[in-house]
This record gives structure tokens, sequence and C-alpha cells, in this order.
């Protein structure tokens, strides 16, 4: 992060509720794996627990859960105040005189024409 382009915020918030998400997700696979799949509750068969969970299932669960984590982070991060850059400075006028216009020195007739 720099100081011309630094990372909002917002950013930082989704990305950290992202990866939240993800280890969030293993632990409902995990659970899953234990209560719907039958697999043992032992802390060391949570690997065959989350295995126990139909590929798709795990994915698709995965998948939610991440994405739930990274929005809701996200939104509930303060939004960084980024600072008002200054008003653009005025226009200077041109001290050049102004150039002549295409009917200067033409003498407009005004009145009846002339019958030729």
């Amino acid at each position: 992060m720099t100081s011309k382009a630094p990372v909002e915020f917002k950013v930082v918030a989704g990305t950290s509720g992202a990866g939240a998400g993800f280890i969030l997700s293993q632990f409902i696979l995990w659970l899953l794996g234990c209560w719907a799949w039958g697999a043992s509750w032992a802390a060391d068969k949570a690997v065959d627990a989350i295995a126990a969970v139909p590929q798709p299932a795990a994915e698709m669960i995965g998948l939610v859960v991440t994405v739930i984590g990274a929005y809701v982070f996200g939104w509930l991060a303060p939004h960084t105040s980024r600072p008002v850059p200054p008003p653009p400075d005025p226009p200077v006028p041109d001290p050049s005189p102004p150039p002549p216009t295409p009917d200067a020195g033409i003498e407009l007739v005004t009145g009846p024409l002339p019958v030729i």
C-alpha cells in the first residue's frame, strides 16, 4: 500500500471475510459429514468427515459461505474517506486583442436596393 494509491479498508475487510468464510465452510462441511453422512465425531477423523460430504455439495457450500463472508465483512467495514481535490484554477483571460471578424470593413447597405 502506498500513499498515492491506498487500499480501501472495505477491500481489506472483504478479503478477510473471504478467508473467514473459507474456514467456516470447512467447519460446516465437518458438521455435515458427521451429522448427515454418519462420519465419526472424533477429532482425528475430521478429514474423513469432510470427505464424506459429496464433492458437488462441498464445492457449493464452500462457494456460498465464502462469498457471504466476503460480502458481510465488506459491507460492515467503514468507508475510507478520501481527500477532496482542490477546485480547478479559474481561466486566465487572453491579453491579446480579439482576431478580426470576417465582415470587418464591409459597409452594410440599408434601404432599397438600386435597380439595374
